[in-house]
């Protein structure tokens, strides 16, 4: 008993997962997306331009910023007023949503890699030599210092109120975390440690409970304000955590350069992979809250090697058309788009005694205009089930999420589709199967 009530929690909560959707794609190198609110959000291209939308990414247009100088990061507070920051010192400013753009003066010239502003007119910007920023007047005037020394290489910055934030980078052999108390005046280094140099990324909840990633996919877990550090997961040589996010207490997200998509629904004890209906690496992602996300994908395939970018282990200049095939959609990236489908997935039974794989034929069929899929799961893991039509053209992905063992069902809605021939496939761990549907009008 105690068995079967582990499986009905987990697949409840893994399935609230949802899925990532293909929004659009583009000929272009992608680099950052942000998103203010659910409607307003930008991208920053690897050509030095930004793409915006005003309605959730149903459509872009193309903004300019006009800087000689190539941007690493951005941050909006509000649909109007946002701010870009990268070489030689560079901080743009937008007060019109990013139509013209206004160079600040900061009186450095170092690289700037991170920005973290608390609403129009906190913000902090990091950068390398130990660059530190801030500005109490949205960035018309800005206080220099180089913490916590000026060989350390700063890489992201999070304030969780006027007065306590953290810093994570590089120093010399080390990777780093540090933190202040009082707005940035002073810092105290709350962690050094040679294994993941540097850390690239920061988000804490409060003041007590925050995550760091970094080197080797590692990502690390306080609950006591920094004092001590678990970790929650180690990856590869190759991957680096650049995005940490998480939208509630306990649902985070996270992705880097290297491609890989993490979700957790338990503060981190636990990362489960994220699989997205294209063949791509995921550069960056954003959610404006629990059920609004956005991911952008490399231009390249996935076997893609990594390239230009300046940072450790590569960054999101990565060289990603280094290994294009000659898939027509290889030079292509993709907007993608996150919905918190929690009654897309109707558990029928949850049974982790459940020895084989099973796609069933779809009922009724033929059918009109809805109808029930259900399978089986023998071996716990991401599983996948799409629609496709007689050419072989994706339709709809219904089910993208880790599930456990047990018999579960889906209604697939056809109300805008014409009448024919459909094919529905399921994908599970060590399992392929595809079945044909007729749709009737």
């Amino acid at each position: 008993m105690k068995q079967m009530l582990f499986f009905v929690i987990v697949a409840a909560q893994i399935a609230w997962a949802g899925s990532w959707k293909i929004a659009d794609s583009l000929q272009l190198s992608l680099s950052k997306i942000y998103f203010a609110d659910n409607e307003n959000g930008w991208i920053l291209t690897q050509s030095d331009t930004l793409l915006h939308t005003t309605d959730g990414g149903q459509n872009w247009e193309v903004q300019t910023f006009g800087s000689d100088y190539s941007m690493s990061a951005m941050q909006f507070v509000n649909a109007q007023t946002g701010w870009l920051v990268g070489d030689v010192g560079t901080i743009l400013k937008t007060d019109d949503g990013g139509t013209t753009w206004q160079p600040l003066n900061t009186g450095v010239y170092d690289l700037i890699v991170g920005v973290h502003f608390l609403n129009e007119n906190s913000g902090w910007a990091v950068g390398e030599n130990g660059l530190v920023l801030k500005t109490t007047d949205g960035g018309t005037t800005w206080q220099e210092s180089r913490a916590p020394v000026d060989t350390t290489e700063n890489q992201a910055v999070y304030f969780i109120n006027e007065q306590v934030g953290w810093v994570v980078g590089a120093m010399g052999e080390y990777g780093f975390a540090m933190k202040t108390t009082d707005g940035g005046a002073s810092w105290s280094i709350m962690l050094q440690d040679t294994s993941y140099r540097p850390f690239r990324s920061v988000y804490f909840n409060n003041e007590s409970e925050g995550w760091i990633g970094g080197m080797s996919g590692v990502i690390l877990h306080t609950n006591d304000g920094g004092l001590t550090w678990t970790r929650q997961r180690l990856g590869s040589d190759k991957e680096q955590v650049k995005n940490l996010v998480f939208v509630d207490d306990s649902t985070g997200w996270a992705t880097g350069p290297n491609g890989f998509l993490l979700y957790t629904h338990n503060k981190g004890a636990s990362w489960d992979s994220v699989t997205i209906p294209v063949n791509k690496k995921v550069m960056s992602l954003y959610f404006s809250d629990a059920e609004h996300g956005w991911a952008i994908t490399s231009s390249g395939s996935e076997g893609g090697k990594g390239g230009k970018g300046g940072d450790e282990g590569g960054d999101e200049g990565e060289a990603e058309q280094a290994n294009e095939t000659a898939d027509s959609t290889s030079t292509y990236a993709y907007i993608l788009t996150y919905s918190a489908e929690e009654t897309a997935i109707e558990t029928k039974t949850l049974d982790p005694t459940v020895q084989t794989f099973a796609l069933y034929q779809n009922y009724p069929n033929p059918f009109n205009p809805s109808t029930k899929i259900v399978y089986q799961i023998s071996v716990p893991g991401q599983v996948r089930l799409e629609i496709f039509n007689v050419l072989g053209q994706h339709i709809e992905t219904l089910v993208d999420a880790y599930q456990g063992r047990g018999t579960y069902s889906v209604t697939f809605q056809a109300e805008n589709l014409p009448a024919g021939i459909y094919f529905y496939r399921l994908q599970a761990p060590g399992f392929h199967a595809v079945r044909q549907m007729i749709l009737v009008k």
